[in-house]
């Protein structure tokens, strides 16, 4: 009992963390929700899950923190107004470009780079209807393509849909990439083609793959944040394999191993070179990749930056 309360005790010393943030990803699963609806045409239910994130996160963000060290940009308003255009609702989609222009956050995006364009071009053809004083024109109006993103306010010229001979190469690659541990690329992929409604044996399979991943990255990094450091290796170092190119999987599998190592009295070498180790990996994928000060300790961020760019 009294190694227990030891233990604990210097897992507070070492991880003065906020556990707030470990539910943090609740508006991001309506964000994610909402925009996987609208990519296929499910426009109501697009726009409830965009207004729960919205209610429970209201201000947008570009590189908004969801869960520990991982960042999206997140543009609720842009997304909702799509998805109430195309279904007839022309002053609230008004509404929500709007709001979404004045926060500015859409023109800074380093993810979502479609968004700053799209908003543009919202806001461009609302000051053409304004001045044409044509009040009752409606703010959208779906194309045949079905374009999910793709209508009198969001139409995109420059996104024209691929010949099945380059989607049908890009999904062979994809599949490659998945099975090679490449998950951000992979997804990258199938979400693109997801945009443009192509579909192909396997399909489901492959997107339920990678968010089968991402859900056990976010137990990993909940067990970290919860001091079950353990826990947080068993559940990451499977990851790090099927997930070899997302940094945020080495990074904390990293800070795991270095809690034990310090939790050990130091007297741990290995787990010091494990966390190396996985630090290393994390920085080999994004070399500006840093730990978050409020997160994780000064001590496990000194191993981390005792780490040689290689």
């Amino acid at each position: 009992m009294h190694s227990r309360i030891v233990a604990s005790g210097l897992a507070l010393f070492l991880f003065a963390v906020p556990t707030v943030g470990v539910y943090a990803d609740e508006w991001y699963e309506s964000y994610e929700k909402g925009r996987v609806a609208l990519s296929q045409n499910q426009f109501a239910e697009a726009a409830q899950h965009l207004t729960n994130a919205i209610e429970q996160k209201p201000e947008s963000k570009a590189n908004a923190r969801t869960y520990g060290m991982v960042f999206i940009d997140y543009f609720p308003y842009l997304y909702r107004g799509i998805a109430r255009a195309r279904l007839g609702q022309t002053a609230l989609a008004k509404q929500d470009f709007e709001t979404e222009d004045r926060a500015g956050e859409a023109y800074e995006a380093e993810r979502d780079t479609r968004a700053g364009p799209m908003l543009r071009r919202q806001m461009e053809i609302l000051k053409g209807v304004a001045a044409e004083h044509d009040d009752q024109q409606p703010v959208s109006s779906p194309p045949a393509s079905g374009e999910a993103d793709a209508s009198r306010v969001v139409k995109t010229p420059d996104t024209q849909m691929a010949g099945p001979t380059a989607d049908d190469s890009l999904f062979a690659q994809a599949v490659a990439d998945l099975r090679r541990g490449q998950l951000l690329r992979a997804k990258r992929v199938f979400t693109e083609l997801q945009r443009r409604r192509r579909t192909y044996p396997g399909f489901a399979t492959h997107i339920q793959t990678i968010q089968s991943q991402e859900r056990e990255l976010r137990r990993g990094i909940k067990a970290f944040l919860s001091g079950q450091y353990q826990k947080a290796v068993d559940v990451l170092t499977p990851i790090a394999t099927s997930a070899a190119d997302v940094p945020n999987v080495h990074a904390f599998l990293g800070c795991s191993y270095a809690a034990l190592y310090f939790l050990s009295g130091e007297d741990a070498p290995p787990l010091r070179d494990q966390a190396r180790e996985a630090f290393l990996r994390a920085r080999s994928i994004d070399a500006t990749f840093q730990l978050d000060s409020s997160l994780v300790s000064p001590r496990i961020r000194e191993v981390y930056e005792s780490v040689s760019q290689p």
